[in-house]
């Protein structure tokens, strides 16, 4: 990825849904570590692959490398977007990736529903 615009990360999260699967439950489906780059993936977890971050780095609390900072500063600013979009509210003690991450592991969500969410009219 050469661009961290907003809509750029939003296409390339629902490309990365797509080609590697979705998934609930943990920000990527449990298998090899080795392989752990082509396993199934959670909404935040997408948006961390697509603006180039390692796999599960969206899971930590602070960016683990100075040099990761304008992606992951990048990823965070569409986390905060997209949860104040499903009705996060920044002072109730939930951050943004909590919020994301429980919206999409909820019983009866879909794929549809997330990529309705990255890619649809709503995600504008």
């Amino acid at each position: 990825m050469t661009e961290l615009d907003r809509a750029t990360i939003r296409r390339d999260a629902a490309t990365t849904l797509r080609r590697l699967g979705w998934h609930q439950g943990n920000y990527i489906a449990k298998g090899s570590v080795r392989l752990r780059s082509r396993r199934p993936v959670c909404m935040v977890e997408a948006i961390g692959r697509a603006v180039g971050l390692p796999p599960a780095t969206l899971g930590r609390t602070k960016c683990p490398d100075v040099r990761l900072l304008p992606k992951w500063d990048a990823a965070q600013d569409l986390m905060n977007e997209i949860a104040v979009g499903l009705g996060w509210d920044p002072g109730c003690g939930m951050t943004q990736r909590a919020h994301l991450t429980n919206w999409n592991d909820r019983k009866g969500r879909t794929l549809d529903e997330v990529l309705a969410v990255l890619e649809g009219e709503a995600a504008q």
